[in-house]
């Protein structure tokens, strides 16, 4: 009763796994100065294979947060030690050994004084000393997973679909003209976090061209070619597989499955809780595979679809 789930997760890498994490805070004012002597003691993690929770208790307390009052509040903390600096939200990551820290991208403008946002490198502070340093884009530590906003990847991803042909074909004749679809989820590969969207035209919404992974830490990006049926299609198809039971799908991920394109989403319930998994041909959407787990939906897929 003394604390609450922070209400935002973050996804990172913990040993190779794809795991979200959230520190508790504080449940209001007079439950902070019950406990603030000894600071916040666990995180959440929830292991996005199994979707197993644990509460998980650190080594060194949280002591600067973002439930945190005066001088230990996180925002207030890094504002007197970097006055003039133009700070992006904050970040909970656990790094190799075990220790929680706050990751917040530093921005700047890049057209101008105006125009042009973009990361200039990342503030790592330590939730429990409280000590700050800045890292440059080249510099940032390995085990740092989300180095790069996801909403200012999206942004700079609009901006190359719209200008890429210069700016009066984006006003005119659009010839080429793409943006990414309304949505982005994420995928673990290796020990990066990747942020994934697909890309359309905006002459013509109906279908994707492709699709963008970038990685959260380096910002490198690839395109994938890949003419295919839009997440939304593929949402709406794997939730008219399972109708009966009025479960709502997540905004899927795109993964290649003996070489095809296939859609990966969970469907919650009313409570949000994963009950089922989806598999989604992203060429042929109408091709769903449902199933209780995500060992059971790959077993039937791979029956359904055997493959050479």
């Amino acid at each position: 009763s003394q604390f609450e789930i922070g209400p935002t997760y973050s996804q990172i890498n913990i040993a190779g796994k794809p795991i979200r994490v959230s520190p508790l805070r504080y449940a209001g004012l007079i439950k902070y100065l019950g406990n603030f002597r000894n600071g916040i003691e666990y995180f959440i993690s929830v292991d996005m294979t199994t979707q197993n929770g644990e509460l998980n208790k650190l080594a060194n307390p949280i002591r600067y947060s973002e439930s945190d009052w005066i001088f230990r509040d996180l925002d207030r903390h890094l504002r007197f030690k970097y006055p003039f600096a133009l700070l992006g939200a904050n970040n909970f990551e656990i790094d190799d050994e075990g220790n929680a820290w706050y990751v917040t991208p530093k921005l700047t403008k890049r057209i101008g004084f105006f125009n042009g946002l973009d990361s200039s490198g990342v503030i790592l502070t330590n939730a429990n000393t409280g000590e700050s340093t800045f890292y440059s884009t080249e510099d940032i530590p390995d085990w740092v997973d989300r180095a790069y906003p996801s909403e200012l990847i999206i942004q700079q991803l609009d901006w190359r679909g719209l200008y890429s042909g210069g700016y009066f074909n984006s006003m005119i004749g659009q010839r080429s003209v793409t943006s990414t679809t309304d949505g982005y989820n994420y995928v673990s590969l290796g020990t990066d976090i990747y942020l994934i969207t697909g890309v359309t035209s905006v002459r013509a919404d109906s279908s994707n061209l492709g699709f963008y992974y970038v990685n959260l830490r380096t910002k490198e990006a690839v395109f994938y070619a890949c003419p295919s049926a839009t997440e939304t299609a593929a949402m709406q198809s794997a939730r008219g597989k399972v109708q009966e039971k009025n479960y709502v799908p997540t905004f899927p991920v795109i993964l290649n499955i003996q070489d095809r394109p296939v859609y990966f989403m969970s469907l919650k319930d009313q409570s949000l809780t994963a009950k089922m998994f989806a598999l989604v041909d992203a060429e042929q959407f109408t091709n769903v595979v449902v199933g209780n787990t995500v060992k059971e939906v790959m077993a039937l897929f791979y029956e359904q679809n055997p493959g050479e």
